[in-house]
C-alpha cells in the first residue's frame, strides 16, 4: 500500500491554527522530546458523538484510547513558542499497553524519539503525523497533518486533520486536565472524512502532589485499628513503593459491597438513580512518587455490560481521579477523589472538580475463615445526606488472595470448636501404623478433580494457607519436604495433629444451567471458592475442616453472601504403597437441610498424592497446571 499525497492547502498550518498560535520561525537549537506536561509518549482518551468511520468498529468498540508521541520540540524566534512535531496513533486493544492501565509514569527514563510506523496496519490502525506550535504561557497547542487509516480487508485511507489542545502548562496538579478536539479537514462527502472527536488527557510530567497532606490524614482515615493493618515495609519487602503498588494494587479487581443504599439511590458518587450498580472496580496509576509515597490514580467502576477482558473503554461518568498518600502511622493509603464535570455531550470542555469523595486502602494483618482478602478498603463522601451526590459507604475487597504478600500476616482460627464437634477423631490401630505426609509436606497443596452427585464435574486447587500459626510456603519447602518425608524417616513415628487452614478454588466444566429444584445450588456457579479451617492428623492422614463458600449470586446492591455450613473431609494416601492408595480422596458436603436454598449436593473429590516416585513424575505436571491457570487468568 502507499499513501496518496494530500494537497498542502488542506493541512496548511496558517489556514487552521494561525488564530490560536501564530507561526514563528524555528531556530537552530537541537530539538528535545518533552514540552510542558507532555512526555515523549502521552496516553489519552477520545469521544465521538458521531461516526469515527475511518477506524474499524472492531477497534472502537473495545477501546477509546490513543497515544501522542513527541518526535521533536524546537525553540523558535518568539519566546515561549515552540515548534512541535509528533504523531497521533491508535493501537489495537489486543496489543495495547497504555500508560494509564497499570504501569504509571516512568521516572528517570531516557527520552528517546518515537518513530511512527510508515503506514497504518492491524496493530496501528490510525496514524497522523502532525506539525504545529505550542504557546507556553497560554497552554495552547495547534497542529495539522496527514496520515493513514487501516480498515478491514486492507482498505487504506488518508485522513487529514487539525489537532487543538488546551491547558498544556509547565506544571500540573490533581485538577489539571488537558482537553481538545481532533477535526477532519476533508470534505464531508469524502471517504477520509470523520466527525469531530473530543479529547481528554492527564498531564504526565511535572505533576505536583499538593492536594493531600499529612494534616488531612484524620479526615481521610477509615478509623480501622492500625495494629490490624500491615505496615508498608512488610508489604514492599525490599521493592520500591511504586513498583510494588503497581503489581499488587493496580492490577487487581475489587468486589464492591454497598452498605446502606436502597432502590439504587445514594449508592455511588453520582447524581440520580443508577440503573445497573457495578459489582466491581479497579484502580490504575497515572503518576507515582517512591520518595513521597504518593500516587495519582484513576478509580473505575466496572460496567457489567463489558464485551470482554479486552475492553478498556474510558468513561468519565464511571471514573474518578484521585491523589493518595501512604500514612505510616495508620498503615493506610489515603486517597482524595474528584469527579469529571461538564462531560454530557463532549469532552472538549471537561474539567475536574467536586473533590468530596474519600478512599482508604489497607493490607489486613489478620486473616480468618470469613476474611481472606489481601487488600481491603472503603469509599465514602464528606457530603451530608441531603447534598446532591451524597452516597452511603462502599466497602471493597480484592478478588484474588495473594499469599506471596502475606509476610508477617497472621491467621486467626475461629471455628475450631465447631470442628471438634463435627469431626470425629479416627482411632489408630497398632497393626495398621503407616506413614502419612507431614504437614510440612509439599503435597498439602494439591490439584483436585470434583464430581457432584448430579454428574457435574470440575477441577481446581486446594492451597494450604497456614499450619498452626505458620504460613504454609509451598514453593520454598517443596524439595526439602520431599527429602524429609521420604529419606530421613525410616520407621513409623507419631506426628500428631495440627490446626490447618485452606483456600480451595473449583472451576466447573459445564456451563451453568437453571434447575427446577428451587435451590441456589452449585449448578448455578461457574466458580466455587471455599475458605476452610480444621485439623490434620498426620498419624492417620485424615483432614477434616469446616468451610465457608462465597455465594456467586449477588443481590441488586452488589452484596455477596457467605455459607459457612460446609464440612470437608479428605484422606491422604500413605507415603508408601501404591495399591488402591495413590489418591487423595475426599468429600465436600453441606450440613444444611435439603430444603434450604443454600444446600448443595455432596461433591466427591480426588487428587493424585505425592509419593517419592510419584513426585518425580508429577511435579512437572503440577507446574504445567499452574501455568495453565496463569494463562487462563491473563
Amino acid at each position: 500500500f502507499s499513501v496518496k499525497p494530500v494537497s498542502s492547502v488542506l493541512h496548511s498550518y496558517s489556514d487552521h491554527c494561525f488564530s490560536i498560535v501564530p507561526e514563528p520561525v524555528p531556530n537552530s537549537e537541537p530539538p528535545g522530546y518533552e514540552f510542558g506536561s507532555f512526555g515523549p509518549s502521552q496516553s489519552g482518551f477520545y469521544y465521538s458523538d458521531g461516526d469515527f468511520r475511518v477506524v474499524s468498529s472492531n477497534i472502537t468498540r473495545y477501546t477509546n484510547s490513543f497515544s501522542f508521541y513527541t518526535v521533536a520540540v524546537s525553540q523558535t524566534e518568539k519566546d515561549g513558542v515552540f515548534m512541535i512535531e509528533g504523531s497521533f496513533e491508535l493501537q489495537s486493544p489486543f496489543v495495547l499497553q497504555s500508560l494509564l492501565y497499570g504501569s504509571g509514569s516512568s521516572k528517570g527514563s531516557v527520552s528517546t524519539p518515537h518513530v511512527p510506523p510508515t503506514v497504518a496496519d492491524y496493530t496501528n490502525p490510525f496514524i497522523l503525523k502532525l506539525h504545529g506550535f505550542w504557546y507556553e504561557s497560554l497552554g495552547e497547542l495547534c497542529m495539522v497533518g496527514t496520515g493513514s487509516s487501516y480498515l478491514k480487508e486492507g482498505t487504506l485511507l488518508t485522513p487529514v486533520a487539525v489537532l487543538k489542545l488546551h491547558n498544556i502548562k509547565t506544571s500540573s496538579s490533581i485538577t489539571s486536565l488537558i482537553t481538545g478536539t481532533l477535526e477532519s479537514l476533508s470534505p464531508s462527502n469524502d471517504s477520509n472524512y470523520f466527525e469531530p472527536i473530543s479529547i481528554l488527557l492527564f498531564p504526565q510530567l511535572n505533576y505536583k502532589f499538593t492536594f493531600v497532606s499529612g494534616d488531612s490524614a484524620d479526615e481521610l482515615s477509615d478509623g480501622s485499628d492500625p495494629e490490624k493493618n500491615l505496615p508498608v515495609y512488610d508489604v514492599l519487602r525490599g521493592r520500591s513503593f511504586c513498583s510494588k503498588f503497581t503489581s499488587l494494587v493496580f492490577r487487581t479487581v475489587y468486589n464492591l459491597q454497598y452498605t446502606g443504599c436502597r432502590s439504587n439511590k445514594k449508592c455511588l458518587p453520582r447524581d440520580g438513580v443508577i440503573a445497573n450498580l457495578p459489582s466491581s472496580m479497579s484502580l490504575s496509576a497515572v503518576d507515582c512518587s517512591d520518595v513521597l509515597k504518593r500516587v495519582q490514580i484513576l478509580l473505575t467502576f466496572d460496567d457489567k455490560t463489558k464485551l470482554s477482558r479486552h475492553e478498556k473503554r474510558f468513561d468519565p461518568n464511571t471514573t474518578l481521579v484521585g491523589e493518595g498518600i501512604w500514612d505510616d502511622k495508620k498503615n493506610q493509603l489515603h486517597v482524595l477523589l474528584c469527579r469529571f464535570l461538564d462531560i454530557a455531550n463532549s469532552w472538549s470542555n471537561a474539567h475536574v472538580g467536586d473533590c468530596t469523595t474519600r478512599l482508604s486502602l489497607r493490607f489486613p494483618a489478620i486473616w480468618s475463615i470469613k476474611e481472606t482478602s489481601t487488600i481491603m478498603g472503603q469509599i465514602w463522601t464528606n457530603k451530608t445526606v441531603d447534598d446532591s451526590g451524597y452516597f452511603e459507604k462502599i466497602v471493597f475487597r480484592s478478588t484474588e488472595n495473594r499469599i506471596d504478600t502475606l509476610y508477617r500476616s497472621k491467621y486467626e482460627y475461629t471455628e475450631l470448636d465447631r470442628v471438634s464437634n463435627l469431626c470425629t477423631e479416627k482411632k489408630l490401630e497398632r497393626n495398621k501404623r503407616q506413614r502419612y505426609p507431614s504437614p510440612k509436606f509439599s503435597g498439602m497443596r494439591f490439584s483436585i478433580s470434583v464430581k457432584s452427585s448430579k454428574g457435574r464435574t470440575g477441577w481446581g486447587f486446594a492451597d494450604a494457607l497456614t499450619v498452626n500459626n505458620q504460613l504454609y510456603k509451598y514453593t520454598h519447602l517443596m524439595f526439602a519436604a520431599i527429602n524429609d518425608d521420604f529419606e530421613r524417616l525410616t520407621r513409623w513415628e507419631p506426628q500428631g495433629r495440627v490446626n490447618i487452614s485452606y483456600i480451595i478454588d473449583i472451576k466447573w466444566h459445564t456451563p451453568p444451567k437453571l434447575t427446577n429444584e428451587g435451590s441456589a445450588s452449585i449448578a448455578l456457579d461457574e466458580k466455587m471458592e471455599i475458605t476452610a479451617e480444621g485439623i490434620y492428623d498426620a498419624d492417620t492422614g485424615g483432614l477434616c475442616m469446616v468451610g465457608c463458600r462465597k455465594i456467586a449470586s449477588i443481590d441488586q446492591f452488589g452484596n455477596a453472601s457467605m455459607d459457612c455450613d460446609i464440612i470437608l473431609n479428605f484422606q491422604f494416601a500413605p507415603v508408601k504403597g501404591f495399591k488402591n492408595e495413590r489418591y487423595i480422596r475426599g468429600r465436600i458436603r453441606s450440613i444444611r437441610e435439603k430444603s434450604d436454598l443454600l444446600y448443595f449436593h455432596p461433591l466427591d473429590v480426588s487428587s493424585v498424592a505425592y509419593s517419592r516416585e510419584q513426585a518425580r513424575h508429577t511435579i512437572w505436571t503440577m507446574d504445567l497446571e499452574i501455568a495453565m491457570v496463569v494463562i487462563s487468568q491473563t
